[in-house]
């Protein structure tokens, strides 16, 4: 299903279902005291939905749970989107799929996962979806003694859904509050280095490539917030430059197979024999993270291979606009890294509307200009520093009205 329906689905459905349950569980928070959490639990779930990028961020907390609990089972729920990333992490004894492919689908799937829950009931199950209602719902349903969640606002609703919840400014920083998630448990995070060093001993064997030096550049992401894409004549320009200043590097555009036919369009008019290939759809996620790793340089809008290229320690370049790098990046210590915020006066606005107001012109991204990125590029490579950021203020107009 379409992210929108599902989307859709959450908004009036959950919000249905959280105010049938919200007044019987509000009485009976009331007279239960808060579950301590186990010293030793049997099994442990993670629950994800949508977003791969953002387990990639909760990855150093994920990988303390695994080496706090070595013989607890740890379980993943997550969609079919979400499981490669869980795959790639190899932190999980299991993941199971909550397939939303149709709401026949989802339905089945998640009837199943419940009843396995119900018979194999979670010590303690970790919800990281912070907007989904339909979520919180689920959680309590899985019959898990001990319930983590978050809520911004809306908290009396959830409250007696959750044994612990927390909550979440989404303004500040969103891995810093997955941090404060295993906090409760008693567990502190590994360090970024640690989870790369586990990440890297398991991607698989690396991707032929032409030429010695290889740039990734990543233009897409899911159809969670298209709003975070720079226009496709953009990359075209930039791939121009690029290869004009440094034609002994080889270029490789990621994305999956439903990004097969956009690359093609950035890559038409550029004439540089084998030096641009269009790996889109023709990688798993696992090999797509081998082929970054092999990168000197990785250029990317806000998604999730971002998150791989900063977590294998790459110097990266990234464009940002609708979404903001100070609350969706985690702290990388050395990572030489640029970020070029174009910023509107109503940026960031993916992490509070659901519609653009500036559909369909995605104003903020269209302020990027190519020159102002390829200067970041040369900068960066020559003479790496560690992280900064370029802002763009924007000078135009911008659409307010609904």
């Amino acid at each position: 299903m379409k992210v929108k329906l599902l989307q859709m689905i959450d908004f009036y459905l959950g919000n249905m279902l959280l105010l049938i349950h919200a007044p019987l569980l509000r009485l009976v928070t009331h007279r239960h005291s808060k579950p301590k959490i186990p010293e030793t639990p049997g099994r442990i779930a993670v629950l994800k939905m949508l977003g791969g990028g953002s387990l990639l961020l909760a990855g150093p907390d994920l990988l303390a749970i695994r080496r706090k609990y070595p013989k607890t089972r740890f379980t993943l729920l997550a969609t079919r989107a979400v499981a490669p990333f869980g795959q790639m992490l190899n932190i999980f004894d299991e993941i199971l799929i909550i397939d939303d492919r149709s709401p026949l689908l989802l339905i089945k799937s998640v009837m199943r996962i419940l009843i396995n829950c119900r018979f194999n009931r979670p010590d303690i199950l970790i919800d990281l979806e912070v907007y989904s209602r339909l979520t919180s719902v689920f959680t309590f349903w899985t019959g898990a003694r001990n319930r983590l969640g978050f809520y911004s606002n809306l908290a009396f609703l959830r409250k007696g859904l959750y044994t612990h919840l927390l909550f979440l400014n989404p303004f500040s920083g969103i891995c810093n509050f997955y941090d404060a998630m295993i906090g409760i448990m008693g567990i502190d995070k590994v360090t970024i280095s640690d989870l790369r060093a586990h990440v890297e001993k398991n991607l698989p064997s690396s991707v032929e490539v032409i030429n010695a030096k290889l740039a990734v550049f990543a233009p897409f992401c899911s159809d969670l917030s298209k709003f975070r894409e720079w226009p496709s004549g953009n990359w075209t320009q930039l791939i121009k430059l690029f290869l004009a200043k440094r034609p002994d590097w080889q270029v490789a555009i990621i994305g999956g197979a439903d990004n097969c036919s956009a690359a093609e369009n950035i890559l038409q008019g550029i004439n540089a024999n084998n030096l641009v290939i269009n790996y889109c759809g023709k990688l798993s996620l696992a090999a797509s993270a081998r082929l970054i790793n092999q990168s000197e340089l990785f250029i990317s809008i806000d998604s999730a291979p971002l998150h791989m290229a900063r977590l294998l320690g790459k110097r990266v370049i990234s464009l940002w606009g609708a979404t903001s790098p100070f609350i969706l990046l985690r702290d990388h210590p050395g990572l030489n890294e640029t970020r070029i915020y174009a910023q509107s006066i109503c940026s960031p606005c993916v992490h509070i509307l659901d519609r653009m107001t500036c559909n369909p012109e995605n104003t903020c991204m269209m302020a990027i200009d190519v020159n102002t990125v390829i200067k970041e590029t040369e900068r960066l490579l020559e003479n790496p520093t560690q992280c900064s950021t370029v802002e763009i203020k924007l000078n135009h107009p911008v659409n307010l009205v609904a």
